[in-house]
């Protein structure tokens, strides 16, 4: 079996755990604050009359952008050949959403809807391709504290992402300063990250089709095995 698909033994060094939480913080601190702060903040100083029709319908946007890029960067990640790994998409995710939230910054309304979707779809392209190190890369007997530290660290990029934003008197300089951290985190994670190259070949092409009907479950089936659960062995 190739070295990518094994499963992994080499131990990783704690730093390398704190380098992938940190910048799993800052790919949170890029959504999560940006949408409960910046977001709701600057469609108010656009059009306080109709605000909340607004916000609803930038949120709207915004999270089908994440529906759809969390799964789409997983298929696709899964399948690069590139000698340098998953990191394009690292890589790429970052410089999209940090251009993104730039953009955002200077937006009124139709266009800050739009960026925002773009926005959720690139920062979870970051996400997809975080969430996949672990199992990747972190032996089973570290993945409890990896998790641990990836799960300490995301809502710390949180609080930090408020105690910021609510340091600053404008909301583009909100913007500005995610883009920084983002960009900084983001960065020197990459410098340190290293994986072996997986083999073309192994996984057939990515298809939409096949793609979108992954999602179905069948659920005559699946009740039928909840409440008929495998004996000994069998499956049904």
């Amino acid at each position: 079996m190739t070295k990518a698909l094994q499963e992994p033994t080499q131990p990783v060094r704690l730093g390398f755990q704190i380098l992938l939480g940190l910048a799993n913080a800052g790919a949170i601190m890029a959504l999560l604050p940006v949408l409960n702060i910046l977001i709701p903040s600057q469609v108010t100083m656009i059009d306080l009359e109709h605000s909340a029709i607004n916000l609803a319908f930038v949120l709207t946007l915004g999270a089908l952008g994440a529906l759809v890029g969390n799964p789409l960067a997983g298929a696709l990640s899964d399948r690069t050949t590139s000698r340098f790994g998953r990191r394009p998409w690292i890589l790429g995710g970052m410089l999209a959403t940090a251009v993104g939230l730039a953009i955002l910054a200077n937006s009124h309304m139709v266009l800050l809807a739009i960026t925002w979707c773009t926005v959720q779809f690139f920062g979870n392209v970051l996400l997809a391709s975080y969430s996949a190190i672990v199992p990747d890369r972190v032996p089973v007997h570290q993945r409890g504290t990896t998790q641990a530290i990836i799960g300490f660290a995301s809502p710390t990029g949180i609080i930090l992402g408020a105690f910021c934003f609510g340091q600053v008197q404008d909301f583009r300089a909100g913007y500005y300063v995610t883009i920084g951290v983002l960009v900084i985190l983001t960065a020197i994670f990459l410098w340190s990250y290293r994986e072996p190259q997986f083999p073309k070949g192994l996984l057939p092409a990515f298809r939409p089709g096949p793609f979108l009907a992954s999602f179905w479950i069948n659920p005559v089936l699946s009740a039928n095995i909840l409440n008929n659960p495998p004996v000994d062995g069998q499956t049904h």
